[in-house]
């Protein structure tokens, strides 16, 4: 057998390492699709989607819900601080766009590394941009107890993220904020690029 491998072609050797190196081939590149970040575009691709298996799907959904809940509890202690004169408005405003999006690109971590992260972590950004909108399309309370604890809730929001305690603001700048914050995570899933975008516009 040795003597006629010797002797063999080299086109008939090299048909025999095809199979071996096409292995070689998927295993390097399954490991590429592992090591790489996932971002929106490679999420829809048909392939990737059936790498989310539901123990993955598990652990966005936890970790999103964790990471809405961190959120709104840091914007909520500095809105609260700054409505009760605790801490100048002007501060509150500087704390939360200086800490919101650090704090929470330190989450994702938690995430998996399945296609659905980058989706159920956009979810966190997109809840802030709800409430923006909400608090700038405020209208007055309702005469109820749940009507006025919304109100002060918004107005509590309004005056840590705004300078002048106008509620067109909430629409201005944090709007804006949140929504970059919003399509880095979709698009940019841990990737170099998101990463230094959303620590340029926290600092700037």
């Amino acid at each position: 057998p040795m003597t006629a491998l010797l002797l063999a072609p080299a086109s008939g050797i090299a048909a025999l390492a095809r199979p071996a190196l096409g292995g070689h081939k998927v295993a390097a590149s399954r490991r590429r699709l592992e090591q790489q970040p996932v971002s929106l575009a490679v999420a829809f691709d048909g392939g990737v989607l059936a790498a989310i298996t539901p123990a993955a799907l598990g652990r966005d959904a936890a970790s999103a819900s964790v990471c809405a809940g961190a959120a709104w509890m840091w914007v909520a202690f500095w809105s609260k601080l700054a409505a009760d004169g605790r801490i100048q408005p002007n501060l509150s405003r500087k704390i939360i766009h200086t800490g919101s999006a650090p704090l929470f690109m330190l989450c994702w971590p938690l995430f998996s590394p399945a296609p659905s992260a980058p989706i159920l972590a956009g979810a966190v950004p997109l809840l802030q941009i709800i409430r923006l909108y909400r608090a700038g399309r405020a209208q007055p309370a309702q005469p109820t107890p749940v009507g006025a604890a919304e109100a002060d809730d918004t107005a509590d929001l309004v005056k840590a993220i705004s300078r002048s305690g106008s509620r067109s603001e909430a629409l201005g700048g944090p709007f804006l904020y949140t929504l970059v914050l919003l399509v880095a995570t979709v698009l940019g899933w841990r990737s170099p690029a998101a990463a230094v975008a959303i620590f340029q516009m926290a600092v700037g």
